[in-house]
């Protein structure tokens, strides 16, 4: 899902809107009204013509048992992983493509760089339609273990696991993005497997327990 830098969406900023679907989706399946007003942060006078749009559009659902209760779609998991870009056509998503999967030869080729490597690569979103401008590539990436990581290295891990990800991790993450976090848009495998969007395999093999769960 691509939103473009100046459109506005139930009168919100396509930061702001993204931003609070990533929260609403982080705090499981429910959340109440007064949960939606922190995620947007929006007072509630503002906040609730936003909701009812949302809930128009079947981004959320309201619980049919219980008042003041809300519950997530597949359509707000998306709206939590959307990108904020112009767009590009196929042929260019095309190319960018390719380049990727010549990276994460690279990387794999290089366990010294990268402590980890590149166990699968898989692809969903805008790619696996037919229209010929797509929001960005989306990139689902499994990560594998290129070699045993030195002591300074783990210890780094440890510090950088208060931002959600390791150091060494963010190594071969950067690399795959080729310096065009605008363009191209990845996400965990897991990610793109718990959303429960369709996606393809385009590198490597996919986890036994992902296989054996498809």
């Amino acid at each position: 899902m691509r939103l473009a830098p100046d459109e506005l969406r139930y009168g919100v900023k396509p930061a702001f809107l993204i931003d609070c679907a990533d929260q609403l989706c982080d705090r499981g399946e429910e959340f109440t009204f007064a949960d939606f007003c922190r995620a947007l942060g929006a007072p509630e006078v503002e906040a609730r013509p936003v909701l009812a749009a949302m809930l128009a559009d079947g981004l959320i659902k309201a619980d049919a048992h219980v008042s003041d209760r809300f519950r997530k779609t597949k359509t707000l998991s998306q709206l939590a992983l959307a990108s904020i870009s112009l767009g590009m056509s196929r042929n260019a998503a095309e190319k960018l493509l390719q380049a990727v999967l010549k990276k994460a030869e690279e990387i794999n080729a290089d366990p010294e760089t990268y402590p980890y490597s590149v166990a699968c690569l898989v692809v969903f979103g805008s790619y696996l339609s037919d229209q010929t401008l797509l929001s960005d590539l989306d990139i689902g990436v499994g990560l594998g273990v290129g070699r045993k990581r030195s002591y300074n290295e783990v210890a780094a891990d440890v510090r950088g696991m208060s931002s959600g990800r390791r150091s060494s991790e963010a190594k071969t993450w950067s690399a795959l993005r080729l310096r065009k976090p605008k363009v191209i848009s990845l996400h965990s495998l897991s990610e793109v497997v718990d959303l429960g969007t369709p996606y393809r395999l385009v590198w490597g093999s996919l986890p036994a327990d992902v296989v054996t769960a498809q």
